[in-house]
Formats: structure tokens, C-alpha cells, sequence
């Protein structure tokens, strides 16, 4: 099974329980599940094609778990990415992994902007908007 099986299980089973927290917003597994299927549609539209490789470029955020399995639900490749590392490391990480897609957090703009001249194999660059103020549902997915 892939990771996308066992968290829609997870839904299946108990679809009411609180799968996300984040600074006090809950979120359940059913509610989740919605939300990865509504990025897995986005992504298809968008040219997102099987086994694309895509990496999430955010601080941490239950966000950018719902886009994690989003893209693993329209059958792209999630490649992690850690946004503490060196702007360079995370270049030459991308251009080994061959990353097509980027989404990054409006607070990475700086250097989204140094990897869309470096890494080659960019074929999508997505940003979030600025961080919904406290208390907002993760439904309008912005970070």
C-alpha cells in the first residue's frame, strides 16, 4: 500500500477524528482527506503528470502535510526538503532529485526566486499566500 492508502484507511475508519492541529485549528480525517483530493484535482489541471517529482518548500504547518499528500494522491513523487538547510544544498538536492514542481511559502520568496534560476528541472513554481490570520480554517489552504 502507499502512504495515501493508509491515511484513507485512517479516514475510512474514523472519519471524525482529528488528524491535523495547527496553532489551534482542527482538522479531521474526513475534512483532510477532502482537501488532498481538491489539491489532487488542482494538480492534475495544472499539468502535474504521473511520477513528477514535486517539493514543498514551507516552515512547518499542517498545510504543507495536506499538499504532501496531495501530490502523492495525483501520483506525483513528494521529495522532502528541509528549509533549514543551506539555499545551495537545497539547490543541488533538487537538481539531484530532477524536481518539476516547487510550492513554497510566501516567507521564501528570496529564495524561490535563487532556485528558479538554478535548478533545471523546474517546470512549475507555486506559491502560498501569506498566513491566514489565527484561528482560520486550513480549508483555504494558504500559507
Amino acid at each position: 500500500m502507499r502512504a495515501i492508502d493508509y491515511f484513507d484507511k485512517a479516514a475510512e475508519t474514523w472519519p471524525n477524528r482529528t488528524a491535523l492541529v495547527d496553532r489551534g485549528v482542527r482538522c479531521s480525517y474526513w475534512e483532510a482527506q477532502q482537501l488532498t483530493h481538491r489539491i489532487a484535482r488542482a494538480l492534475w489541471a495544472g499539468g502535474l503528470r504521473g511520477e513528477e517529482r514535486a517539493a514543498i518548500f514551507s516552515p512547518n504547518d499542517a498545510r504543507v502535510l495536506l499538499c504532501m499528500l496531495g501530490i502523492m494522491r495525483s501520483g506525483g513523487v513528494w521529495v522532502p526538503m528541509n528549509h533549514r538547510n543551506a539555499i545551495d544544498a537545497n539547490i543541488a538536492y533538487m537538481n539531484y532529485a530532477e524536481v518539476s514542481w516547487l510550492f513554497y511559502h510566501s516567507s521564501f520568496a528570496d529564495q524561490a526566486t535563487q532556485m528558479r534560476s538554478r535548478v533545471k528541472s523546474f517546470t512549475r513554481i507555486l506559491h502560498g499566500a501569506r498566513r491566514q490570520r489565527a484561528g482560520s480554517r486550513l480549508g483555504g489552504l494558504r500559507w
